[in-house]
């Protein structure tokens, strides 16, 4: 038999970290359609704790209730897959039953650590605008438009990382399963730091002001 325990856990970072990853980005897009109103509460006299306060305040208004449907609606999506896993999907585990068990101690605390993380995410964000004059916020748009030498980086980067996650992906193909689930794990690394890359990339080189829909959060997701 293989032990495939260190993978799934593997697996799971990963798509944590997409997901802080993701966040911080739409976040960050979607702070940069206020940035005039933080110029104006700046320059109303109010300073950077204050606003900083005020702005994880109104976002705990949306963290908690995401979070609170969140929870059960993961329970529902994992007993889906494990319903999948005992009955369509049983050659996957060798006809071996996968039983659904909750521990409302660990529902807790993942509820605890969602919201911790995803205000972590708001606050980091947050600050690299608040440290920003008002007259600089005022003007709204704060795009940062990369350079031919760091866009060709980035570029060059992204496509080395996404060659190899193919490269070790036809490679675990063709190996024993132990070394395939390792091969798989590190591949899918790849293609995630790739393509959190490439998407950096395409965020900060294309120009755009309040007004300019070219990258709207439809379009983004």
């Amino acid at each position: 038999t293989t032990d495939f325990s260190g993978l799934v856990t593997g697996l799971s970072f990963f798509l944590i970290a997409a997901a802080l990853i993701l966040a911080g980005l739409v976040y960050s897009f979607a702070l940069q359609r206020r940035l005039s109103q933080l110029g104006i509460l700046s320059a109303a006299g109010l300073i950077q704790g204050q606003l900083f306060t005020m702005f994880i305040l109104e976002h705990s208004l949306v963290v908690l209730p995401a979070v609170l449907l969140g929870i059960p609606a993961g329970m529902v999506f994992t007993k889906l897959i494990l319903a999948g896993l005992n009955s369509i999907w049983a050659s996957a585990t060798g006809g071996l039953q996968i039983l659904f068990s909750v521990r409302y101690q660990t529902l807790l605390l993942t509820g605890l650590l969602s919201v911790m993380l995803a205000l972590i995410i708001v606050g980091w964000k947050l600050r690299d605008f608040l440290h920003r004059p008002a007259v600089e916020l005022l003007n709204g748009d704060q795009t940062t438009v990369l350079s031919r030498g760091s866009a060709r980086r980035l570029q060059i980067a992204a496509g080395v990382l996404m060659l190899a996650a193919g490269g070790l992906a036809w490679y675990g193909t063709r190996t024993s399963s132990q070394q395939a689930a390792m091969m798989f794990f590190t591949a899918g690394a790849c293609l995630l730091a790739g393509l959190a890359i490439l998407l950096y990339w395409r965020l900060s080189s294309v120009a755009r002001s309040s007004h300019n829909p070219a990258l709207s959060l439809l379009r983004l997701a």
